[in-house]
């Protein structure tokens, strides 16, 4: 059937998207881990607001990683390339879900008791746009808009991807605003 191999060689470039995404996102995982483990902690024993900020870096970046695989692994599991999607993005809804609540919990209770650069910002409109995010991936997750699957499902990457971005940025002007205190 020609339009069958057709739809199999657009699953197939999607998956190579994912990858890209997945080795850009392992990259700068690294990067992160190497720039903190060997930068040192001249500042003396890691802040909660750090903690915080790291976990939400990490869970984010690692989650891109393992999120850019998980439809192959799905298909793997001999479903219909259709199901295989619903149920990545299924699965990705939650975890994303997940990580916004978590990092919701953790920032609020460093806001609570620490007036540093991190806390200093409330991030609700970030939170709200990633909760946003998750539900427009869990519609067609369950069905709803199926043509959309893919570019929620992307989007929600970038998303993770991008907070990643700015934790990593938020570890960075941290130290250098240490270091200029000191």
């Amino acid at each position: 059937m020609p339009g069958t191999s057709g739809a199999r060689r657009a699953a197939l470039d999607h998956h190579g998207i994912l990858h890209s995404l997945s080795e850009v996102a392992t990259a700068f995982a690294g990067f992160a881990g190497i720039v903190i483990v060997l930068g040192g902690r001249d500042r003396g024993p890691w802040q909660a607001g750090d903690a915080t900020v790291l976990m939400g870096l990490l869970a984010c970046s690692l989650g891109v990683v393992f999120f850019g695989f998980v439809p192959d692994l799905i298909e793997a599991a001999r479903l219909e390339p259709e199901q295989a999607w619903r149920v990545s993005a299924f699965l990705f809804a939650s975890y994303h879900l997940v990580v916004i609540v978590r990092q919701y919990q953790s920032r609020s209770r460093v806001i609570a008791r620490d007036d540093r650069l991190f806390g200093s910002r409330p991030l609700i409109a970030v939170h709200y746009t990633g909760l946003g995010l998750v539900a427009a991936l869990f519609l067609p997750a369950a069905g709803f808009f199926p043509s959309w699957l893919f570019f929620f499902y992307l989007l929600n990457l970038l998303w993770l991807l991008l907070m990643a971005t700015y934790s990593f940025a938020i570890l960075l002007l941290e130290a250098i605003s240490a270091g200029s205190d000191a």
